[in-house]
């Protein structure tokens, strides 16, 4: 029983490491893909409005609640922000 109290917080805090990491590569994974397919909707002429519509629509959960913008500076160039809570 010693030992099993010794064990037991490191174990914890390494299974507790383990899902947060995954939480943090899966938002990283959701906010790459969005930037992307941001990235490709203003490439094809859409109108930003809609970029941003077709973006706040596939996104999951840790960028659903975050304040999303999107922002043309030039006829070329575009800008894409996400401001996470």
């Amino acid at each position: 029983m010693v030992e099993m109290a010794f064990v037991l917080p490191v174990v914890l805090v390494l299974s507790l490491g383990v899902v947060e990491m995954s939480y943090a590569l899966l938002h990283q994974h959701v906010i790459s893909r969005i930037t992307r397919e941001g990235a490709n909707l203003i490439s094809r002429d859409v109108t930003l409005l809609d970029a941003s519509n077709a973006l706040k629509t596939m996104s999951a959960a840790p960028v659903r609640n975050s304040r999303m913008s999107l922002s043309q500076s030039t006829r070329d160039t575009a800008k894409a922000m996400i401001r996470m809570p």
